[in-house]
């Protein structure tokens, strides 16, 4: 070739062109266009890919969402901030989509009504779903679904009597008498009263509340903005929720009160040994443990997600998460078991240190004789996200659309009622082979005697993803929805009802109060709540930094302290700022007086208040402050990190 010269132009030209089929080979294959063909023959298009449990082809951005995430968690994706994980893809959660998203009962791809589902989403406009839909003059419910409407007597549609008929008309002009006779055997209090007793309405069937009243109790709705993933407790006083947010919930019988926990969000699993000792774990293989005084990391031996947690004792305790994780605590420190499978794993439940079981994906089973977890026949191939027994030959499973059941020999699925076919169930407690219950999405509510399941009136249709219980007469529940206001819900023996929380944005930060009537809570964004012995009522405060501390002399002298340094003073009308001598967080306060109060916080920060301003105190070291007490100004003690 000596001689010729090359084109630099037709070089360059040549490269480009390469470059140019390499970079588009997976999209047009340099003029052809690329697909996928899945296992089933089915075909997805360039940008779609195949998802083994997903009806179709799903978009690529939406399955990379949910990657490492359980059903249910949320997502999001371009173009879409709020979707929630359902078979391993982020579905948008909007009305409308034609999927069916949690906090949806139906979903036919539009926001029109009087088509079988209504504009939102929230009815199948059939008689007998608890709402009065066009067309009906009252809807009482039947099966599951109960009204809260007062007219029907929290009872259901009824063929004769009572105030609404099975075609969801009133009895009234149906040529039926009214119920007088029943009238002197209901009370009041049956609709929720104080006092008074129910007296027959001119409309037949139906009753009046006319000399009905109240001692100013009204029922409180909750406003927390938990997601609740797992329940545990030693007691009925005594009671933890965690949350998705990072946060636990601690119930005293009274009243929830939140602690924000380190690490982030991601909190899926909690168990404990005693009121004194309690785990919670989540995402990167984060756990912590609760001593009766403070939250303290432990260490991992992995940055999976933990899912489950279950044990013995304080010294015997299991875990289990994604990719087949399964540890162990021996008192000491948590050690990596070998386990059989790397599929994910959100269930685990043992009888003793020598039967152990979890559950998992598809059906997954395995079993831990005290040496070694080996893999077991199931009964089922839907997801297994929950596992209760009350002893090793009477064991519960359930997940997905299936509740199973070991009876020793080998397990069997179980009849559940036909009407919730298409719900899906995530958590299981009991208290005896006769009396378990089972909660799942769209507010499901399960209860099993012994013999047959059967359906219970729920107050919610949000997602029900833990339960727990100290007695037959005394189960708690609690969930979420995508709007992330967290139930939670207490049964009594009788019915389900909603437990009272704050209306706080946020989850609890602090709590204070002078009486069981005079209750004040604060929360992450700077809200402040009042419990007044009937109801609670936000208060308008002069910031939005996050409030970690209440304290006060009485209900007419409150101090909360904050982030940044903030101080504020409630003088029995209005909360003011007060001007602060740092910009430190401040985490503690309290205080033997009006003008005696104390506050603690970062690096070791001190401020004190004399009744006129607040002064900073020079600090013994630079370390975070987490609390404080004393009798007077020269007898306080402050704790926090490092001892």
């Amino acid at each position: 070739m000596t001689g010729s010269r090359i084109n630099p132009r037709a070089v360059m030209n040549i490269h480009v062109s390469i470059w140019m089929c390499m970079i588009l080979w997976s999209i047009s294959a340099c003029g052809e266009v690329r697909s996928t063909v899945c296992p089933s023959g089915m075909q997805c298009p360039a940008g779609s890919m195949c998802v083994a449990d997903y009806p179709g082809c799903a978009p690529v951005e939406q399955v990379n969402a949910c990657r490492g995430k359980a059903d249910a968690q949320p997502c999001r994706y371009h173009g879409v901030s709020e979707g929630i994980c359902q078979r391993g893809v982020c579905i948008a959660l909007l009305c409308g989509n034609g999927q069916i998203d949690i906090g949806e009962i139906c979903d036919d791809g539009n926001t029109n009504s009087g088509d079988g589902c209504n504009q939102t989403c929230t009815s199948t406009e059939t008689c007998g779903n608890g709402i009065v839909d066009p067309g009906e003059q009252c809807d009482c419910g039947s099966g599951r679904f109960v009204s809260s409407e007062p007219a029907c007597w929290n009872g259901q549609n009824t063929a004769r009597y009572g105030y609404c008929g099975l075609d969801c008309r009133t009895h009234c002009g149906s040529g039926q008498l009214c119920d007088a006779a029943l009238a002197p055997d209901l009370f009041c209090s049956d609709l929720g009263f104080d006092f008074g007793r129910i007296d027959c309405a001119d409309r037949c069937g139906g009753s009046t509340v006319n000399r009905c009243g109240r001692f100013n109790w009204s029922e409180m709705s909750p406003h927390s903005w938990c997601l609740h993933h797992a329940l545990w407790g030693s007691g009925p006083n005594n009671i933890f929720a965690a949350c998705w947010d990072g946060s636990v919930l601690h119930y005293n019988g009274i009243t929830w009160q939140s602690t924000m926990l380190p690490h982030g969000p991601g909190l899926h699993a909690m168990w404990g040994s005693g009121p004194t000792d309690v785990f919670v774990a989540g995402s990167m293989g984060r756990i912590l443990r609760y001593d009766g005084v403070s939250w303290q990391s432990m260490p991992p031996p992995t940055t999976e997600r933990i899912t489950a947690l279950w044990g013995t004792s304080a010294k015997n305790v299991f875990a289990a998460g994604t990719a087949g994780t399964l540890l162990r605590y021996d008192g000491v420190s948590w050690q990596s078991m070998s386990s059989p499978t790397l599929d994910d794993l959100d269930a685990l439940w043992g009888s003793g240190p020598n039967d152990v079981y979890a559950g998992g994906r598809n059906g997954l089973l395995l079993h831990f004789d005290g040496t070694a977890w080996t893999s077991i026949p199931s009964a089922t191939t839907d997801n297994i996200y929950a596992l209760w027994g009350s002893g090793p030959n009477d064991i519960f499973a359930a997940g997905g659309e299936t509740i199973s059941h070991f009876d020793g020999q080998s397990w069997q699925v179980m009849t559940i009622p036909a009407d919730l076919a298409n719900f899906s169930f995530f958590a299981l407690w009991g208290s005896g082979p006769d009396n378990v219950f089972a909660s799942g999405s769209s507010g499901i509510l399960l209860h099993f005697d012994g013999t047959y399941w059967e359906s219970m009136p729920s107050p919610t249709d949000h997602l029900l993803f833990a339960l727990w219980g100290s007695g037959p007469d005394n189960v708690i529940a609690a969930g979420y929805t995508y709007h992330r206001k967290g139930p939670i819900l207490q049964y009594t023996g009788n019915s389900w009802q909603t437990m009272p929380t704050p209306p706080l944005r946020w989850s609890i930060t602090a709590l204070w109060a002078s009486g069981v009537h005079d209750v004040f809570v604060a929360g992450y964004y700077g809200d402040v709540a009042r419990f007044d012995g009937a109801s609670w009522e936000s208060m308008p405060v002069p910031t939005s930094q996050p409030l970690s501390a209440l304290w006060g002399s009485g209900p007419s002298d409150v101090f909360a302290a904050g982030q940044e340094g903030t101080l504020l003073h409630f003088d029995g009308s209005s909360w003011q700022s007060m001007p602060s001598p740092t910009s430190s967080d401040l985490i503690a306060l309290s205080g033997t007086g009006p003008s005696d109060v104390v506050a603690v916080g970062k690096d070791g920060t001190i401020v004190h208040y004399d009744g006129v301003r607040w002064r900073q105190v020079q600090p013994a070291g630079r370390y975070q402050l987490h609390g404080v007490w004393g009798t007077d100004l020269n007898k306080l003690i402050a704790v926090g990190s490092s001892g």
